[in-house]
């Protein structure tokens, strides 16, 4: 609901040979299945943290904004730059390694995930 608290709890593997070095915010997107504005909900979350060969649970405890409209969203996870001339680049946005996730035009991963806010 408007104003109301979203939870959301997803695991990550980092199955790489390294931890992601540069600083980064880690957002949650939702997307209106409809059509308008996305709402970007930020998570605290830091990604360099996620250290190869290891499982990490990422909580996100969030507030709605009270002009979000009533309908189906998509849940993305974008993994932008820090710094403002390249957030709105998407080869510079991290991209997961799991197959179909991946949004080249906007540089965010599909979580496959709907919600719905009454």
């Amino acid at each position: 609901m408007p104003g109301g608290e979203f939870r959301l709890t997803f695991k990550v593997v980092n199955e790489g040979f390294g931890n992601l070095y540069n600083k980064r915010p880690v957002e949650v997107v939702l997307r209106p299945k409809a059509g308008g504005e996305s709402v970007r909900l930020t998570t605290g979350e830091d990604p360099r943290r996620w250290m190869p060969g290891r499982e990490m649970a990422v909580r996100v405890v969030a507030t709605l904004p009270e002009a979000i409209a009533a309908g189906e969203y998509e849940v993305l996870l974008w993994l932008p730059d820090l710094a403002a001339s390249l957030q709105g680049r998407p080869e510079y946005a991290v991209r997961l390694a799991n197959s179909e996730v991946w949004e080249p035009a906007s540089g965010m991963n599909r979580l496959a995930h709907v919600v719905t806010v009454e």
